[in-house]
C-alpha cells in the first residue's frame, strides 16, 4: 500500500509521472456543456462584461484572496451553483484513491453533490504556491 501524499506536495510532473495524466486538449463533456444555448438577462450580460474588464485589468496584480473576493465569488453567485443537485464548496477536504494511491488535501473550490458536505465532485480548482511560481490545477469530469 502506498502512503498518502497530500495535494500540496504534488507537482505537475509528479502527477504526470505517477498517473500518466496529460493536459486534455479536448473534453467532450465540456464542449457539450459550452454548446448549450443560454439566454442571459441584460443584467447578467452587463455583470459578465464588467467582471471580464476587471479581470483583464487586475488579474496580474490581485493576490489569491482578491481574485476570490473580486471575481470568482461573483461568477459563482451569478451561475447559482447552490442547487438541489450540487453546490459550491470552498476550502474543503477532498480525498480519494487514484490507481490505488491515496491522495488528499484541501481544495480552494469544488462543485459537488452533497447537502452539507461535498460528495462526488464534478469540478475542482486548487491553487498551489511554490517558491518558483504558482500552479493552478483544475480538473473535472472529463
Amino acid at each position: 500500500m502506498y502512503p498518502m501524499k497530500t495535494f500540496k506536495y504534488w507537482t505537475r510532473q509528479d502527477i504526470a509521472d505517477e498517473f500518466g495524466l496529460t493536459t486534455a486538449q479536448k473534453c467532450e463533456a465540456l464542449e457539450k456543456w459550452q454548446s448549450i444555448e443560454v439566454q442571459l438577462t441584460e443584467r447578467e450580460e452587463e455583470t459578465l462584461l464588467h467582471l471580464q474588464e476587471k479581470l483583464k485589468q487586475y488579474v496580474d496584480i490581485w493576490n489569491e484572496q482578491e481574485l476570490i473576493i473580486k471575481f470568482i465569488s461573483f461568477i459563482i453567485e451569478l451561475v447559482d451553483f447552490d442547487t438541489q443537485q450540487f453546490k459550491s464548496f470552498a476550502n474543503r477536504k477532498l480525498k480519494g484513491k487514484i490507481q490505488k494511491k491515496e491522495v488528499s488535501g484541501e481544495v480552494d473550490l469544488m462543485i459537488a453533490s452533497g447537502e452539507y458536505e461535498p460528495n462526488n465532485p464534478i469540478f475542482v480548482c486548487m491553487n498551489t504556491k511554490r517558491k518558483k511560481g504558482q500552479t493552478t490545477i483544475l480538473w473535472g469530469n472529463c
